[in-house]
């Protein structure tokens, strides 16, 4: 049988990792994601899971952490889960003040364009389920997601790089081949950033502010 493994750190599972565990995953350390299980054909797949407060409000720190997961694993995916309300003029409640269902959907396809697949579930007790649907699904060996085969070099993490204005291929490649990991690109100081060629003090900023800001490139 293939193992599945949850880490159950944090506030978000700690009090439902036993349920977890009835199902058949293994509580285990994981240096990215709150859960890791692999498809058929032997790739690993990560998956990150946040509310919707989280992703709204923690939007830098979140940046970060899927970097971080897009380096380690083969297929990561982002979850977000969470009471979904709208008032009046589009603004939705839960989130930061005056957040908009356009701005929500901006984040959203920001993470997408990097590379991750993204899941929407409407509570914990959804992402339950749809976690250990994804698990199922991937175990099957026709499943879409084996057909498609990703392409910027053959490698996802510059193609998530290449969602940041002003980086194509080329320079991404050269930030790869620096840097080693999107999570090191993260954390690197403008300085850092300007010691590969072509890039300069103002596109150190503007890749120090894509991991950095709270606003969405639109």
């Amino acid at each position: 049988m293939l193992e599945k493994y949850i880490d159950g750190r944090g506030e978000l599972w700690y009090d439902w990792v036993e349920k977890f565990l009835e199902l058949g995953w293994v509580r285990k350390h994981l240096s990215a994601g709150d859960f890791l299980f692999y498809t058929q054909d032997e790739r690993s797949v990560g998956i990150e899971a946040k509310t919707v407060q989280d992703i709204t409000s923690r939007l830098t720190d979140a940046r970060r952490e899927l970097a971080h997961l897009i380096d380690m694993v083969e297929i990561p995916i982002l979850l977000i889960f969470g009471k979904w309300n709208r008032k009046s003029n589009d603004i939705l409640l839960g989130g930061q003040d005056q957040l908009t269902w356009g701005r929500l959907w901006n984040i959203i396809q920001t993470f997408q364009d990097t590379g991750l697949r993204v899941q929407i579930c409407t509570s914990r007790e959804h992402a339950l389920l749809r976690i250990n649907q994804l698990f199922a699904y991937y175990q099957k060996g026709e499943h879409t997601s084996f057909l498609i085969e990703r392409r910027a070099g053959g490698d996802r993490r510059i193609a998530s790089l290449m969602c940041i204005p002003g980086v194509a291929k080329k320079l991404g490649k050269s930030l790869m081949d620096h840097f080693g990991t999107l999570h090191s690109i993260s954390e690197a100081t403008e300085e850092d950033l300007q010691g590969i060629p072509l890039i300069g003090l103002s596109k150190a900023k503007v890749i120090r502010d894509w991991f950095h800001r709270e606003v969405p490139y639109r």
